[in-house]
Formats: structure tokens, sequence, C-alpha cells
């Protein structure tokens, strides 16, 4: 029996119930596995191609190279690593490393590269990688191939579909309400609302952590085949999540996105992503319909499906500025989830963005929700993550938002003037609409708790908290297995309550202290 009387204090208290023991980190990598010239991690070396897939011969560019996971375990922020192999080889070092219970994301800066950023996400025994470099002008991706042997090569745009993505071609069908989901919230009167003006015009503070997107992620076995297994696969899915995230910090966006769920369907895929879409989306066509029961049991205000070459034309689609959580859906073909970009291009559809204003038909949600394409200071052509790319002016796309406040290659990323009809500037429609979109589902596995809140809707969200310690509790992911560990946050009030917590969590304070017995 656990009694906890709770009180608004400071500073916060972190208390943990039932919790395993976290295993400690080495703090320093072998001396032998050490390059001696540069005193860094050398993370590949180069491999022969596996016999048993010789049919299936690396691409132009690609080189084999195998991947060590020994060092790659014990990376810590401020470890010097030597990545790729040459001619295109990169010295980096480690800012920070996520540990999941099913694996871990390693995530860097490139030396002298501003811009640049490496990922390195790993599951079992299984790692793949996106590096962007802004010196050089290019995104490069590591691949597993099969065997423990990967591939590593320079992005190469050609082999994406020319259609890049099909979202806004065609209207979408209207689909029957979602009665799990709460209806859209009328947009702000400040399209440009700061992030300190945000949370209902708190200051952020260490109780007002980054919002989060909840995302389920389903792959056909037609995907997880070709991208070389199961660990493959779950490592792509972790590893679009982790670039979405990156580019999320890049592009001052506040929100970051949580991978709660993923698994293999046997859905058989169309040679159409709009009809693929159309299935998953739609909860009793006899397609994918455990999706949605599944969402609702992971808390998951987006769901996305990646296919395989499912489409010859798009990398992908989603919705045009969705109307209610009823839409919250998408899908990706997993060739280009990363190296092109395409998941976090889907899912900023989803969050009310559009693509550069000469593509963009009718998807955006404000009137400078569109994507951006310019010419750098070294006169390279560039788009950020929601523009297409001009056939007759070819650009590379980057890993940011449009934002006129950030700059790549010496220009901003976006616009902002007088008139919002010119302007370019996702970033703000992504912090704007966040509120709305995380309202999706009752989250699962990041519930907040408020005992000052009185009145108003309770969906255990920051914006919307629950406003007693057993509705919260009752409200966390109570399943097998989870991706990540569910916290339960205590924001503000006092509440006396005893109960018997038999579930898996994380209890954190954030204004209030904690007394139990």
């Amino acid at each position: 029996m656990t009694s906890l009387a709770c009180t608004r204090l400071a500073p916060c208290i972190l208390i943990a119930a039932l919790a395993t023991a976290s295993t400690s980190r080495a703090s320093q990598v072998l001396d032998q596995d050490q390059d001696p010239d540069a005193g860094r991690a050398t993370i590949f070396s180069l491999a022969a191609w596996p016999q048993q897939i010789a049919g299936k011969a690396p691409s132009a560019g690609e080189t084999p190279v195998l991947v060590h996971q020994e060092l790659l375990a014990v990376a810590e922020p401020g470890l010097k690593l030597s990545l790729g192999v040459a001619p295109h080889r990169f010295d980096g070092t480690v800012t920070n490393v996520e540990v999941r219970l099913t694996g871990q994301s390693v995530f860097g800066a490139i030396d002298d590269d501003p811009a640049g950023f490496f990922i390195l996400t790993s599951e079992g025994d299984v790692t793949l990688g996106v590096l962007q470099s802004a010196r050089v002008g290019r995104l490069y991706e590591l691949r597993y191939v099969g065997d423990g042997v990967n591939a590593w090569a320079p992005i190469d745009a050609s082999q994406f579909p020319a259609g890049d993505c099909a979202t806004g071609l065609r209207p979408h069908p209207v689909l029957p309400p979602d009665r799990n989901g709460p209806a859209a919230l009328e947009p702000g009167e400040d399209r440009h609302q700061h992030e300190e003006e945000q949370n209902n015009g708190e200051i952020a503070s260490s109780c007002n952590p980054p919002r989060h997107f909840d995302v389920a992620i389903y792959y056909t076995t037609a995907a997880k085949n070709e991208c070389g297994g199961t660990a493959a696969i779950q490592a792509r899915c972790q590893l679009a999540v982790d670039t979405a995230n990156q580019v999320y910090a890049d592009s001052l966006i506040s929100p970051r996105m949580v991978l709660v769920f993923r698994g293999e369907t046997s859905y058989v895929e169309t040679s159409d992503v709009e009809t693929d879409r159309n299935r998953l989306a739609d909860p009793s066509d006899g397609y994918l319909d455990g999706a949605h029961s599944t969402r609702d049991a992971y808390g998951a205000d987006f769901v996305c499906l990646f296919v395989n070459a499912s489409d010859p034309d798009n990398c992908g689609i989603a919705y045009c500025t969705p109307s209610d959580s009823s839409y919250g859906f998408c899908v990706v073909q997993q060739g280009c989830a990363v190296g092109n970009l395409t998941f976090p291009h889907e899912v900023g559809h989803l969050q009310g963005c559009a693509h550069n204003p000469e593509d963009a038909g009718s998807c955006n949600e404000y009137c400078d929700s569109y994507g951006h394409r310019f010419t750098g200071a070294s006169g390279s052509k560039w788009r950020t993550v929601m523009s297409y790319n001009d056939a007759n002016n070819p650009s590379t796309r980057i890993g940011i938002f449009s934002n006129p406040y950030v700059n790549f290659d010496g220009r901003p990323t976006g616009i902002r003037t007088e008139d919002c009809d010119d302007d370019r500037f996702n970033a703000a429609t992504v912090n704007t609409t966040a509120p709305d979109r995380e309202n999706y589902r009752r989250p699962k596995f990041e519930v907040w708790v408020d005992f000052s809140e009185l009145f108003g809707i309770e969906r255990g969200t920051f914006q919307s908290p629950w406003n007693t310690l057993a509705e919260g509790v009752s409200a966390i992911y109570s399943g097998n297995a989870p991706l990540v560990e569910p916290t339960l946050w205590l924001k503000a009030g006092t509440s006396h309550e005893t109960m018997t917590i038999n579930k898996r969590m994380t209890i954190r304070s954030c204004g209030v202290a904690i007394i139990g017995g």
C-alpha cells in the first residue's frame, strides 16, 4: 500500500515507483578501439558484401561496412567519433545518448559543420544511421544489408520517386467522425507565438517540458524483408522518429515525437499509397482495422504505415490540415522515410504544413504554412523538409522546417514579412498546432496530473491534465514490453490519496513534493 501526500513545493523531486534499477554506462571507450591518429573511436570498418545476398548488389556509391556496436554501446556525450569511410568520412562528437528499453540512439554534431548532425540508432544487433553535412552539401545514410553488414553511401535524390509526395494532389474522402478524439481546435489569434508564450502563456521551466506527439508505426512484411529483417525495420522506425526530433530541434520547434508502438502487419500493399492511406484510416473497411484499437491502447496521436515500393510515383502521403483526429494517418515508403526525410514531411502535413507555395495546393493551415526553396551563400540550392524539388532547378532537401530565424548555408530558411501571404514559416505552424495534435489521443506514456485543476477538460496532457492521482495512474499504459518507460507527472496542488500502484511507471514531481508511506 502506498500513501502519497502532495503539496506545492520547490525544487522538484524525482521519485521512481516500481522501476528497475538502471544499468550504469561505461565512462570510457577501450584504448585499443581508438584511432591513434585522431584520438577518435572509429565506428565503421570496411567489409565484404554478404555472399547470401549477392543478387542484391550495392547501389552506386555504396560501401559495405561493419559497425562497431561495442563502441556505440558505451558512447557518452563528448565522445569523439570517426564516421563513414573514405572518401565520405567525417569527424563528429556525441552530444546525446537516448537509452530505450529495446535499444539506444546516439546523436551528435559534425566537427566544423554548424548545421551538420549524425544519428546512429540501434535495435538488437542492428544499427542504422543518417548524417547531414552542410559543408559538403549532402545527406548520408547507413542502411542494413544483412549478415551483420551495413552499406554506407551519400543519398542520391534521383533514387526516390519523382512525385515525392501525393498529399493534396486529389481531394481526400470524408471519413466517419472519430469518437475517441476531440474536434480540432480553432487557431490562436497570434500565428507566431514565441515558445515561451505557449502553453497558456506560462514561461518555459522544469514544469513545462516539450510537448509530445505519440506515434504508432505499422510496417508491412514486404517492408520488413526489404529493410533486412525485424531488427532492421524496427531500427528504421525508431531512426525515422529520431530524425524527426533532430529536425524539430534544428528548426526551433519545441514539441518532440515519441514512438510508442511498432508492429508488423500482413496487409498486402497496393501500387498506390493513396489507397493504402485510405484503408489505414478507415476503421471498418476490413483493411488494417486493428490499427485503430492499437492507436487507442497506446495513445498514439498519429499512425503511420511503412510500405515498400508500394507506389512508383510517390514516397508517401498524409492528409491535408486534418479537421480532427480521424485524419491522423499517413503512409511512407520505408526507403524514403529517413534519407528523403519523408517521415517528418508526411507527419508535417498532419501538423498543418504545406509544400512550397508553387506546389502547395490548399494544404496550409495558416497563410504562412509553406516550405521554402532558396540559394545559400555558397551558391548551392536548398529546400526545407516540406518543399518539393524543382526539376528545372534542382535543390537538396535539408533537415529543417522553414523558419526565417534559422539560417542554413548563410541564408534564412524561411520568410517573414508584413504580408503573411508572402511568408514561409512551417516551424511556427508545428508549434502553434501542437496543443491540438497532442490531444488526438489521451496519452498512455507521459501522463500529467494537476491537483489544482478543478475544472475543464481532462485528457492527461500537459495542457489538459487529470486532477486526481487515481485518474493519472489509471491512464498509464499497463501492457507488456513498452518501448518507452511510462511516466506520471505531478504538476501542482495538494492531494491525499491512498492506493496500490501495481503498474510499472516512473513518478516525477514538478512543483510538488511527494511523500510516500
